[in-house]
């Protein structure tokens, strides 16, 4: 199990994403409910901060609410993440899988 950073290419002509980091957790069939655990957790993690004139409270606020947990390869939902919080999101991801496991 592994927080990726997705490619931005399908979005280069939108410029509602520019500055924006779209992380998912992914993993194997066989690490389906860690992975799931592992986005619950994430998504609950406490943050605060002003995102386009709304105030995120917790990183799932930024979730895009699309996993997929079928197939050879689980995918979490999609976190948009604003390129100024990046390193705090990863902080955030590595308690998450420290807690986890």
């Amino acid at each position: 199990m592994k927080l990726v950073r997705e490619t931005m290419e399908a979005y280069s002509d939108s410029k509602a994403v520019r500055g924006t980091w779209l992380f998912t957790i992914e993993g194997t069939e066989a690490e389906r409910d860690l992975v799931e655990r592992a986005a619950v957790a994430l998504s609950n993690a406490k943050v605060e901060f002003y995102n386009e004139g709304a105030i995120v409270t917790r990183w799932g606020d930024l979730g895009d609410g699309c996993p997929d947990y079928e197939g050879d390869k689980c995918l979490s939902m999609g976190f948009w993440v604003p390129s100024f919080k990046v390193d705090e999101f990863k902080a955030a991801w590595k308690q998450v899988k420290k807690s986890i496991k």
